[in-house]
């Protein structure tokens, strides 16, 4: 197993990343948004969990789009999705808007969670296949762990005297800085190669077997 297919499956895998940062990174958000949009516990639950309602819609025809565009094409997308969940949530200035803007986050995670594993074991050769695919569940975690990380800082610095950083804009920067790993993950995928089983599939013969063998 050669580095190049490690970086390759670690970049498509960031999308679980993202998917842990931002499910993580709400907990500490809310305790500032739920008072500043004077939410009800619904509202809350809803800006919460509406994610998750929408990464069950994307599940449902990310595979058949991925099909249709190719893996890689797809994943672009996610990123692009990704940031723009990120740039809109932080500038939300209604319940609305903040929740429509998780939503899109949500629509990027769960095309991720569904592509990402199809296009790491399509690159993978059936010994090193396993290894590779538990990345997207290890990035998770790695997710999870840096929005928790995230939080415990911002809150640290947030004081009265502290001009960048107060109560009532500092879950925007909470929400915001997830931008960053969207738009490293947006660069990241176009150095990565189309999957060869989806350039079999449309019958591109031959720059599979190129890539196949530049991977293998």
């Amino acid at each position: 197993m050669n580095k190049k297919l490690i970086f390759i499956a670690f970049v498509v895998s960031l999308g679980g990343f993202l998917f842990g940062f931002d499910a993580g990174i709400i907990s500490g958000v809310m305790s500032y948004a739920g008072p500043e949009f004077n939410l009800n516990e619904m509202q809350t639950g809803w800006v919460v969990s509406s994610p998750s309602f929408a990464a069950m819609l994307a599940m449902l025809f990310s595979g058949r789009l991925s099909d249709q565009f190719g893996r890689k094409t797809i994943l672009i997308f996610v990123a692009i999705l990704y940031a723009i969940s990120a740039i809109f949530s932080s500038i939300a200035i209604s319940y609305e808007m903040l929740y429509i803007a998780r939503m899109i986050g949500g629509l990027a995670f769960g095309a991720a969670l569904v592509l990402a594993p199809i296009y790491i074991a399509e690159i993978s050769s059936p010994e090193n296949r396993g290894k590779l695919v538990s990345l997207q569940q290890l990035n998770i975690v790695f997710g999870f762990f840096f929005a928790f990380l995230s939080n415990y800082f911002f809150n640290k610095y947030t004081t009265q005297e502290n001009t960048f950083l107060d109560a009532e804009n500092v879950w925007r920067w909470m929400l915001g800085v997830e931008l960053i790993p969207a738009l490293l993950y947006f660069v990241f995928l176009f150095f990565i190669p189309k999957s060869p089983r989806w350039l079999c599939l449309n019958g591109n013969f031959e720059r599979a077997k190129n890539i196949l063998s530049q991977l293998h």
